[in-house]
C-alpha cells in the first residue's frame, strides 16, 4: 500500500509541476504578445489557443476568469477599490492574483503591489497609509502609499487582533 501511495505522490507531483510549465509558457506566450502590440482576444469556447485578431484598445479579454495573464493592468478577480484622497490615485485590490494594482486617476498603471499577498479583498486609505485585509491570510497589512510594507496585524482566530476571513475594512483618524 504504501509503494502504491508512493507512486501516486509521485505521478501528482510531476502532474502538478507539468501544469506549472505549461502556465508559466502560457503566460510567457500572452504576455509577449501584449508588450508587442498591447491586445489580446482569447476565447476558451472556440479554441484553446490564443486569436491575436486586433480589435480593441488596449486590451480586450473575453472569455473565462482562468486566464492566466498576469500583466499590468488585467484582473483576475477585482474586489476592493479605494481611491487617496490626496492624490486620486485608484488602488484596486485583485485576490485572483494576489496583488494591490494602482492607477492614476486618468487610468494609467503605476505599480503593482511588491509584498506577497493572499486573498487581499478590502482595501482604504488613510493619512498617506493603505489598509489591506486579506481574506485567506486573515491578516491585515499597511503599506505606503508606494507599496511598502509598513506593519502586519492579524492572523486566523478569535482573539484580540485576530481576523476571522476579513471581507471589509474601514480606518478611521481617531
Amino acid at each position: 500500500m504504501d509503494k502504491r501511495i508512493e507512486e501516486l505522490e509521485r505521478k501528482l507531483e510531476t502532474a502538478r509541476l507539468t501544469y506549472i510549465n505549461v502556465e508559466l509558457e502560457w503566460d510567457e506566450l500572452l504576455e509577449k504578445k501584449l508588450r508587442k502590440t498591447g491586445r489580446v482576444r482569447f476565447n476558451p469556447w472556440k479554441s484553446k489557443t490564443p486569436d491575436y485578431k486586433m480589435i480593441s484598445q488596449p486590451v480586450q479579454v473575453s472569455g473565462s476568469h482562468s486566464l492566466k495573464v498576469r500583466s499590468a493592468g488585467l484582473f483576475g478577480h477585482p474586489c476592493g477599490i479605494a481611491i487617496d484622497p490626496m492624490t486620486n490615485d485608484i488602488y484596486i485590490c485583485d485576490s485572483g492574483w494576489n496583488r494591490v494594482q494602482v492607477f492614476t486617476s486618468s487610468y494609467k498603471f503605476l505599480f503593482l503591489s511588491n509584498h506577497k499577498m493572499n486573498g487581499p479583498a478590502a482595501i482604504c486609505i488613510c493619512q498617506d497609509k493603505v489598509h489591506v485585509a486579506q481574506f485567506r491570510s486573515c491578516y491585515i497589512n499597511v503599506y505606503s502609499t508606494r507599496g511598502e510594507l509598513l506593519n502586519s496585524v492579524g492572523g486566523k482566530g478569535n482573539k484580540e487582533l485576530e481576523f476571522a476571513y476579513p471581507l471589509g475594512i474601514d480606518v478611521s483618524i481617531d
